[in-house]
């Protein structure tokens, strides 16, 4: 490897439909919520205020990414000793990770997202605050071989050429250990 330090930045693209898209959800669940308890059925509005509860523990990953986007923090950081995620707030030592590998309905034509199985994947665990996201990461290593991934989609790259550079980074390390 001739750089030491790659660095992947958000996309701006998705940055701003995400933005647009989480205004929409926002406004949409707040008038119908407020609808519904306007005409008075309670129990629908109930379940849209508990849909829109939902919806709010999703936003602070979202200003989180908005936030490192203006700040111009990489996404994805890849140093001789580890992956450093920012997009989920995680880092791995290349000697934790077993196997990176693509996982998607059609892996030939675009990778839906990168799967990242540890040796031992219960040492990262704790590092999750957050019990929902434990959870997700435990089913995902039982389930799918991978407890992390990543999702390209939000990185401005080539999305199998990040594949590609994740894998050598891998590679190297193992060889050189």
């Amino acid at each position: 490897m001739e750089e030491t330090n790659i660095k992947y930045y958000f996309s701006k693209t998705v940055i701003i439909l995400s933005s647009i898209l989480m205004l929409l959800i926002a406004f949409s669940i707040a008038f119908i919520t407020y609808l519904l308890f306007f005409i008075n059925l309670k129990i629908g509005g109930c379940i849209s205020l508990v849909i829109f509860f939902l919806f709010l523990t999703t936003f602070p990953n979202f200003l989180r990414r908005l936030k490192f986007f203006f700040q111009n923090t990489p996404a994805l950081l890849l140093t001789k000793e580890e992956l450093i995620d920012n997009i989920n707030l995680q880092k791995f030592k290349w000697t934790d990770i077993e196997n990176i590998s693509t996982n998607s309905v059609r892996v030939d034509a675009k990778v839906n997202y990168i799967s990242i199985s540890l040796i031992a994947p219960e040492k990262y665990y704790s590092f999750i605050n957050n019990p929902y996201d434990r959870l997700i990461a435990r089913l995902n290593q039982k389930y799918f071989g991978g407890a992390f991934s990543i999702q390209p989609n939000i990185i401005k790259c080539n999305n199998s050429e990040l594949l590609k550079t994740l894998c050598s980074y891998l590679e190297e390390n193992k060889s050189s250990h």
